[in-house]
């Protein structure tokens, strides 16, 4: 509720028009999904989370979902809201293009298909995994968008407790990150940005990237 008021007071001081996303995280850990709940616990858990959230989001971000199961059950819950719901997929970090639970990206997609969600990203992954996977949703998915993290490894994370573990890329600069983001742009995606180590100087360069190649930036849900 703080940060939701905070953005508020944001948004009041700059007079800018700017959406507020209420996010839906991993439950226990990142990129953990062995350490989440059973379904139906994550779908009761999300709940909560959205009804304190709803009545003051514009819509909501199920963010670095690391298995089919964790997907379906915050999906599930936001959609209660009424409000648009993206899902944030996040993908090993190898050339499989599988979520973090080795579930593949398409069998991922084409579950939460059947129920009606048609907004995927793919966030909280090595930019160059994301490459792979944008490819994936272009030919499947009518919304998509990516945001990498700049991680050098997730590794030391499988013995640790926080993220306080991992280091940053050196090889990964404004100039190189948003290269991948303009990628993405190119085939098609609707919505990127950065997540874990990527920070104002990288988007301030992704974002003029995108108006020095004729892209439009909007903020609206259609």
């Amino acid at each position: 509720k703080k940060a939701i008021d905070l953005a508020r007071e944001a948004i009041d001081h700059t007079q800018k028009n700017v959406l507020i996303a209420g996010c839906l995280p991993p439950l226990v850990a990142s990129y953990r999904p062995d350490k989440a709940p059973d379904y139906e616990k994550c779908v009761d858990l999300y709940l909560q989370i959205v009804r304190e959230q709803e009545n003051f989001v514009d819509l909501f971000i199920c963010e670095t979902m690391a298995s089919i199961k964790e997907a379906k059950a915050a999906v599930v819950a936001a959609k209660t809201s009424g409000k648009t719901v993206w899902c944030g997929l996040t993908l090993e970090d190898d050339e499989n293009c599988e979520l973090r639970s080795g579930e593949k990206l398409i069998d991922s997609v084409s579950e939460l298909q059947s129920f009606g969600q048609e907004e995927f990203l793919l966030n909280c992954s090595f930019p160059e995994v994301i490459d792979k996977g944008i490819a994936i949703l272009s030919q499947n998915c009518k919304f998509f968008g990516g945001y990498g993290n700049g991680f050098t490894s997730i590794e030391p994370l499988k013995t640790a407790s926080n993220v306080s573990v991992l280091s940053a890329r050196t090889d990964l600069g404004p100039q190189e990150y948003s290269n991948h983001a303009l990628n993405w742009a190119n085939q098609g995606a609707t919505v990127v940005g950065g997540c874990c180590e990527i920070g104002p100087s990288h988007i301030k360069h992704l974002y003029d990237t995108l108006i020095d190649n004729k892209f439009e930036i909007v903020n609206s849900l259609s």
